[in-house]
């Protein structure tokens, strides 16, 4: 929707929208689609084609394996004939989404046109991911279409470059901010930062557990979820942000809910003595609130109350998110608290004021960049002026002018304990050395004041530091010159001992643990970004051992595509295999082309393997893909084997799969 009132905005076209229920026409020459809406439905299984067989069906189409699953229910149960079933499936072959036997919206567009693919946030977008391979394929039938990433932050938090096969040119690099180069606040483009830093007393930071470089999102809330601790990051941010709009990041949905109803629970009052603004308890007011100057407040000094602030997360419906963001973009109330949204592709440009209560790692720091970049866009009464005037000193000055002339960044990092944080001096500072961004964030957090400013003293300090450095060197070598001669020759013997050093954090017992995670890559599945319960890797495991693919045991148990990765064969086991030539081309994982090598190189191993496999099943899927893994490696005749299967079949048949 955003995206598509960009294109209103700036080109005056009305775009399509492909997502949920709404569908682009065919007339339509820009749509603006979800990728998730053009994911290609998974295909049925081998299984599910014997079912359709014994009922003489044997065209199947384009039927995606969950159509297939209510279609043999109708069948078992008799609620329909084979007949109406295939008048069905011809119904299906006829719908623009069907190509040959695949099934997805994404055929609705003609690979044929030469079209323009944009996609926005580039950096999620790499050819292995499911969402993203064949939909580039599809469209590349036609060699003449164009294809153009754009995105903030272009680092991966896996390390994968976006530009070996997505992106393979760069058509523009342009800074946020940048001492020397051409950037967007100088050039008169963005707003400047106004960096503050709330200091949280009494919390311990430094034992926060790490979940693939960046902090742990659970462990974060709950240091930052009590209500005291609460008082201190909403009660400075009040007293800061005037009338901005607020934007405020939180680490969990209950405390991004917390948020929004500490702030209403206060109303802001003007001190009739002082007149100076402040947020008190709304109870208290007219009953014992008092200003710093010591007069009491009353209902008729109130200036702001009532739902100031709203809370959505990821699992808010989407209508409700559309109409909360409404809400906001209209002043209807002025704080926005979210965990898990707008970190990425959201666009209010009367955004005023970043309030990041989730700290992130200089490992993540693109998190803190697209956090914080909510905030940098001029105002939208003034964003089309700003393209018509000429010099970057005008620009600047329509910014200063304007509702929105810069952005406060209301920040924990620096004060925290932590020094691997991503600050706004990080982000700021980029490409310069560290030692220069420490002092950068060193001024920041000692006196204040503005970023630019910081980064200036910084360089120059280092600037004056280094010639220091440089005539102090100088000296001493001429010292040593002259002590040369002079000095005696001794050996000394150092005595000194060594200690490891160990670190430990608590463990939320709900999480899944190292050895699940190990299992889980052994399995053909490496997690990335994200943190299992015991519970979800437990039946991720169950539903790989049954021979559910990656894909479909990811979606099943709700791990988005970004936070998985399929870990096939490692390369010592592919130049082993290859050496001895044994067949692993079918192996999906480091555990099934270990099967393969044991069942050749030492059929006493690979049955201790497959027995202990067997014998673990809690589901017939499970001991039916165990078996086909023996006839996989050629041991599908072991009778040690079988036996031990069979026994394990009729053990499940007896007590039902539930109840084993």
């Amino acid at each position: 929707w955003q995206f598509a009132q960009e294109v209103r905005d700036s080109v005056g076209v009305e775009p399509g929208i492909e997502m949920e229920k709404e569908r682009a026409a065919k007339a339509d020459s820009v749509v603006v689609a979800s990728r998730a809406s053009l994911l290609l439905a998974p295909e049925m299984t081998d299984q599910q084609r014997g079912q359709f067989a014994d009922h003489n069906i044997y065209d199947v189409g384009p039927v995606w394996k969950q159509r297939a699953e209510s279609y043999l229910k109708m069948l078992d149960k008799g609620r329909a004939t084979p007949e109406q079933i295939r008048d069905q499936i011809e119904e299906l072959k006829q719908q623009p989404e069907a190509h040959g036997d695949k099934w997805s919206r994404l055929h609705r567009f003609d690979p044929d046109l030469m079209w323009l693919l944009v996609f926005d946030e580039a950096h999620r977008h790499v050819r292995k991911l499911r969402s993203v391979g064949y939909l580039t394929e599809w469209f590349w039938q036609n060699p003449s279409t164009k294809q153009l990433g754009l995105t903030a932050t272009p680092k991966r938090a896996d390390g994968v470059s976006i530009g070996s096969e997505m992106f393979p040119a760069i058509s523009a690099d342009y800074p946020l901010f940048h001492s020397v180069k051409p950037c967007a606040v100088k050039d008169g483009y963005a707003v400047p930062y106004v960096q503050k830093y709330i200091s949280v007393e009494g919390v311990d930071f430094k034992d926060l557990k790490r979940v693939a470089g960046d902090f742990d999102e659970a462990d974060l809330e709950r240091v930052l979820g009590e209500e005291s601790t609460l008082a201190q990051l909403c009660q400075p941010l009040l007293d800061l942000v005037g009338d901005r709009r607020t934007l405020i990041f939180s680490p969990g949905v209950e405390m991004a809910a917390n948020v929004a109803r500490f702030i209403n629970a206060r109303s802001e009052a003007v001190c009739p003595e002082c007149q100076d603004v402040g947020w008190y308890p709304t109870l208290l007011i007219g009953d014992g609130a008092k200003c710093e100057c010591g007069t009491l407040l009353a209902d008729g000094h109130v200036t702001k109350s009532g739902e100031q602030a709203k809370s959505i997360n990821g699992g808010t419906r989407l209508a409700d998110r559309k109409d909360v963001y409404e809400g906001h973009q209209s002043g209807q109330f002025q704080f926005l608290s979210v965990c898990g949204l707008c970190r990425e592709g959201y666009n209010d440009p009367d955004i005023s004021c970043i309030a990041v209560f989730r700290l992130v790692s200089k490992a993540a720091s693109s998190a803190a960049e697209q956090m914080k970049g909510r905030g940098c866009r001029p105002a939208k009464s003034i964003i089309k002026d700003l393209c018509h005037i000429d010099t970057a000193e005008e620009r600047r000055k329509l910014i200063a002018e304007s509702e929105t002339p810069d952005c406060l960044i209301v920040d924990l990092v620096g004060i925290t304990g932590l020094d691997d944080c991503a600050s706004t001096a990080l982000i700021y500072s980029e490409g310069l050395d560290d030692g220069i961004v420490e002092r950068v964030q060193d001024i920041l957090e000692e006196e204040g004041g503005d970023v630019e400013e910081a980064i200036e003293r910084a360089e120059r300090e280092d600037a004056e530091e280094k010639e220091r450095i440089k005539r102090d060197r100088e000296e001493a070598e001429q010292r040593a010159k002259e002590d040369f001669e002079r000095r005696a020759k001794a050996n000394a013997d150092v005595t000194y001992s060594t200690h490891d050093v160990g670190h430990s954090s608590s463990v939320d017992p709900r999480q899944a643990t190292d050895s699940q995670y190990r299992f889980l890559t052994s399995l053909g599945m490496t997690i990335v970004d994200y943190v299992l319960t015991k519970k979800q890797a437990g039946r991720v495991i169950d539903k790989l051992l049954s021979g559910e693919p990656v894909e479909r045991a990811a979606y099943e148990t709700g791990i988005d595509e970004d936070h998985w990765e399929r870990n096939g064969p490692s390369g010592k086991q592919v130049r082993f295999a290859a050496w001895k030539s044994i067949d692993i081309s079918w192996c999906q994982s480091p555990s099934d082309a270990s099967l393969a090598i044991s069942a050749r190189k030492n059929p006493a191993e690979f049955r201790e393997k497959m027995t202990k496999m067997v014998r673990g099943a809690k589901t017939n899927e499970a001991l039916n893909a165990a078996a086909q893994k023996m006839v996989r490696c050629r041991m599908g005749n072991d009778s040690q084997l079988i036996d031990i299967g069979q026994q394990c079949r009729s053990q499940l048949n007896q007590a039902g799969d539930d109840d084993w």
